[in-house]
């Protein structure tokens, strides 16, 4: 009886200090994410004309930073999370109009399973190098 109240009060003490592990986590905000990564949002623009994808960066399940050039960076805003983006080895993008849009969806394959998730755009926005001080 005495091992199952210790048992039952360790597991209580367990979850108490993960609750206040977690709440002490913030996640960071995305401008603060793109500040790391010495970059700042731009205006939204409706297309991305004649890109070529020379990289991509995963922020998190609703944002991706695509290079497109040698100085040329875009943030993609999905309307959903995409679950398979933070695991993700390569993406790629429908494309009706030659131009990447934001009625265009990323296509991402997941690395264990080899499925595969459409993930709607919502927004593209330029991004802006922040200069340093």
């Amino acid at each position: 009886m005495k091992a199952t109240i210790r048992y039952a009060t360790a597991l209580a003490l367990a979850a108490m200090l993960a609750a206040c592990g977690s709440a002490q986590t913030k996640e960071l905000t995305l401008e603060q994410k793109l500040s790391e990564k010495k970059l700042a949002l731009g205006p939204e623009i409706d297309r991305v004309r004649d890109y070529r994808l020379t990289g991509w960066n995963y922020l998190d399940r609703e944002h991706v930073i695509i290079h497109t050039g040698p100085s040329s960076s875009v943030l993609i805003t999905l309307k959903m999370p995409c679950n398979n983006l933070s695991t993700a080895e390569d993406i790629g993008f429908t494309n009706t109009v030659g131009s990447l849009t934001k009625f265009d969806r990323l296509v991402v394959r997941d690395r264990a399973s080899h499925m595969t998730e459409r993930c709607v755009i919502d927004s593209l926005n330029e991004l802006e190098k922040i200069q340093a001080s």
